[in-house]
């Protein structure tokens, strides 16, 4: 019997790690189901696409909330939004394309046997990671600054920012 290699186990140990078979058979490798890790590392592919675009809707969402809002305060604040949900879509493309080529040709995501040239995946992660967090602090802030030119008493404005902030929890 074939021993497998290191590419298989650690393909393997990432289609499996968070899976409900898991707790099955098939936390064994056995070699001989590289049709079942093919689809599992297909699968991967389609995950980091449809998590990408899962993250721009939801903040696209709390963008347009923010317009609906704030749209008759300033057109300065509606100009910045536009820009915002400018910036998350162009972001959003670029992810998504990312996690289709990380590997050229695209065959070699899951066909350990295809010269591949890849890219410096925890170097492009880690810079997708620091924009997403960045991204996600600026929408948290947005409305502040609106919020506190509103003519209520101080208390009042406290309790209005705060119900905003709940989202940095």
């Amino acid at each position: 019997m074939n021993r497998p290699g290191r590419w298989e186990r650690q393909a393997f140990d990432t289609c499996t790690r968070h899976s409900p078979l898991r707790k099955g058979t098939a936390h064994q490798y056995k070699p001989g189901r590289a049709h079942w890790l093919t689809v599992c590392l297909q699968s991967v592919i389609a995950a980091e696409v449809l998590y990408n675009v899962a993250i721009a809707c939801i903040k696209l969402s709390i963008i347009r909330l923010y317009y609906r809002i704030f749209s008759a305060i300033s057109r300065r604040f509606v100009l910045v939004l536009w820009g915002l949900a400018s910036f998350m879509i162009g972001y959003s493309l670029a992810n998504a394309v990312g996690a289709v080529l990380q590997c050229l040709p695209f065959r070699s995501n899951w066909d350990p046997t295809v010269k591949h040239h890849c890219i410096g995946l925890s170097i492009a992660g880690t810079i997708f990671a620091a924009v997403n967090v960045l991204t996600d602090l600026v929408i948290l802030i947005l409305p502040l600054p609106p919020l506190a030119r509103l003519r209520k008493p101080f208390k009042e404005k406290i309790q209005i920012m705060g119900i905003f902030c709940v989202g940095i929890l």
